[in-house]
This record gives structure tokens, sequence and C-alpha cells, in this order.
């Protein structure tokens, strides 16, 4: 029995929305890809969202009701 929703408007950031959609890019590869990724692109993502920037971000996600 399929579980239903509220559909409700998430408000994020364009930095925010970059996370999200870099996170998912991210996950895809490490799950689905072939080639290994490089330890640059690693290096490159904590630069650019660090980590309590990425906490703040899930809990406004995950909390947005």
């Amino acid at each position: 029995m399929p579980t239903e929703t509220i559909n409700h408007h998430l408000i994020l950031t364009k930095r925010e929305w970059t996370a999200v959609i870099n996170a998912l890019d991210l996950m895809d590869v490490f799950l689905h890809g072939d080639t290994p990724l490089e330890d640059f692109v690693i290096d490159d993502m904590k630069s650019i969202f660090p980590s309590g920037f990425l906490c703040e971000t899930s809990e406004k996600i995950s909390t947005s009701n």
C-alpha cells in the first residue's frame, strides 16, 4: 500500500540547492559509477561545502514540514 505525503514547498538558497544536487550526483557516482572518484573531487566538495553548512542544510530539509 503506497504511503501518501503532503506536498509542501521547501525554500533553499542557491548554495543549498547546489549542495543538494552535488550530493545526489556524488552519491550516484559512489553507488553506480564504474570509475572511482579522484581525491581532488572529494577535496573540492569539502572546501566548497563545509561540514557545518551541510549539517545545517540537512536539518533544514529534514525538519521542513
